[in-house]
């Protein structure tokens, strides 16, 4: 019989994801993912509501919404990214999704 096989939990296995686009991708824009845990999705409507809401917002470039997980992996525009503004802008993020009905706070990268 084989070992039992250890299972990644879902949430790590989104900012594993959001470490590893820029690898993937050839360039070194890893610094400008964050990842949003998304509350209140219950359908693949409320998914794609979030992403048009992220999307709208000039200081994002992609969003990637995963209704499982219940996460959104964001691509800031390198402008959001100058003068350490990453983590106000996802938290002006987070907020504006809470406000529209799903509540968001920014996922803190453990060391």
């Amino acid at each position: 019989m084989d070992p039992p096989t250890r299972r990644t939990s879902p949430r790590r296995g989104a900012q594993r994801y959001a470490d590893g686009v820029a690898s993937e991708k050839g360039d070194d824009r890893s610094d400008e993912v964050v990842v949003l845990d998304v509350g209140g999705m219950s359908c693949g409507g409320c998914a794609s509501a979030v992403k048009r809401i992220l999307e709208s917002q000039p200081e994002v470039s992609s969003a990637t919404v995963n209704l499982a997980t219940e996460t959104a992996l964001i691509q800031l525009e390198p402008s959001a990214e100058s003068d350490g503004k990453k983590e106000k802008v996802a938290e002006q993020l987070a907020a504006q999704l809470t406000k529209a009905g799903f509540k968001s706070t920014l996922r803190v990268k453990k060391a």
